[in-house]
């Protein structure tokens, strides 16, 4: 008697365990085999050394593998549109459950159709000369519109206008947006390059989109993109693909970017390196300028300089010299003075011994007078001292040697000239440091000029 159909017993399998029973079926059935077709979506990671690739015919396609022990071993260069034959060992891909093809060696087989047709078109349109250099246009140095013909979606259209914003904020950017892969991608794209051709507001047109295998990249091959780029009044930056990818209408450009965001570097300058340069510019011409008005001084002031502390010390030295004289005068009038009025005590003294009261009175009031004399005699000595040091002092502070004394120097420059600005000098110039007492050579090792207001 049969059970039940929801009583039978059904052996439940994880999805790993499916995998690797279908993984050893699939290698237990067929082995290694033998695979012809065409190479697209070629890709070599150049970190692990593996390399990956689609390889197709014209109903079906299959991800193939090469792992870097193999791959080092290979001695024919891959490409998308490559014909080849494949020795390969059939998997199933356990961590997505994806069948592929996991490859040992490679064996030329031709070239694939589109391969073929891309290498008959190029040669035609070389022929005519579309992808001369002598026809290929400078591009305008800062630009204030961008055209840009690419798909609305892509990644191309953000990369694009995140660099122009942060490179230059003042230029726009237009889109015509269009489909960048399929069948009706390039009629659009060269109507979009036509329709930006009559506007004239435009001065720079960005064409592309990111990267892909060569068919998704195809519309850019067409002979219909090409001429309409050739024929652009306005120069072209062709951004097609990845660095490594390239489409004619990367040669008839006036330049080819290697990525779009590339493009979009091309197309405008850095604002904020254009502007530290000008910033440069002008400290430069500042201080061009403020050297240029010192020297002007320095020519004005150099019979001052030349004379000006010689004339100082010769005054201080006279002033000195008078001083001394004054102040060795000063002894010889007190002394001629004190003699005077010792004879005038003298005769007081004969004239007392004659006429006791009345001579007394007299020495008395001659005394007195002695006496005030003394004072008086004191108090200009003691003034023509203080004048003589008020004016000494007043003679030394006026003196530049005076004001070296206060720890303060006179620098010249490599040029002989007074430094008043670290901006003059740079960095190794040689210099003379003038001291209150004797003088010093010095090198600069670094400068901090201060910012002018």
């Amino acid at each position: 008697m049969r059970p039940a159909p929801s009583e039978a017993r059904v052996d439940v399998l994880t999805v790993s365990q499916l995998v690797l029973r279908a993984s050893s079926a699939l290698s237990a059935e067929l082995g290694t085999v033998a695979v012809e077709g065409e190479i697209s979506s070629f890709h070599h990671h150049f970190t692990s050394g593996h390399m990956y690739w689609t390889l197709k015919d014209r109903a079906s396609e299959v991800r193939c593998v090469m792992f870097r022990r193999d791959a080092e071993r290979l001695a024919l260069p891959l490409a998308d549109g490559a014909h080849v034959v494949v020795i390969a060992r059939p998997v199933i891909y356990r961590a997505r459950g994806q069948f592929q093809l996991e490859v040992s060696e490679v064996r030329p087989q031709g070239r694939g159709a589109l391969w073929l047709q891309y290498e008959a078109l190029k040669e035609r349109l070389s022929a005519e000369g579309l992808f001369a250099e002598e026809r290929k246009r400078d591009l305008p140095h800062w630009p204030r519109v961008i055209g840009l013909v690419t798909s609305s979606e892509g990644a191309a259209l953000r990369d694009v206008c995140t660099v122009i914003r942060r490179r230059a904020p003042s230029s726009a950017v237009w889109l015509k947006a269009v489909p960048v892969q399929g069948r009706e991608a390039a009629p659009e794209i060269a109507r979009a390059i036509r329709w930006f051709a009559t506007r004239r507001e435009v001065e720079v047109l960005i064409v592309g989109r990111g990267g892909g295998s060569i068919e998704d990249l195809w519309a850019f091959n067409e002979e219909v993109v090409v001429r309409a780029i050739v024929e652009s009044p306005i120069p072209v930056i062709s951004a097609v693909g990845h660095e490594t990818d390239t489409t004619l209408s990367d040669f008839a450009a006036d330049l080819r970017a290697p990525t779009p965001s590339a493009a979009a570097e091309h197309a405008v300058p850095d604002a904020r390196a254009i502007a530290r340069t000008v910033v440069s510019c002008f400290r430069r011409l500042a201080a061009a300028m403020e050297r240029q008005r010192l020297r002007r001084i320095e020519a004005t002031l150099a019979p001052i300089k030349r004379y000006g502390f010689r004339r100082v010390r010769d005054r201080l030295r006279e002033d000195r010299q008078r001083w001394a004289e004054s102040v060795e005068a000063v002894p010889a009038t007190l002394a001629g003075r004190l003699d005077a009025r010792r004879l005038e005590l003298r005769d007081a003294a004969a004239g007392l011994a004659a006429r006791p009261v009345a001579g007394l009175a007299g020495a008395r009031r001659g005394l007195e007078r002695s006496r005030g004399l003394g004072r008086e005699v004191a108090r200009r000595h003691e003034r023509v001292r203080t004048r003589a040091d008020h004016l000494v002092e007043r003679l030394h502070a006026a003196s530049p040697l005076a004001i070296l004394a206060r720890g303060y120097a006179v620098v010249r420059g490599p040029d002989g000239g007074a430094v008043t600005d670290a901006a003059t000098l740079e960095p190794g110039d040689g210099i003379d440091v003038r001291l209150a007492r004797g003088r010093a050579a010095a090198r600069v090792t670094h400068t901090e000029p201060e910012e002018v207001a």
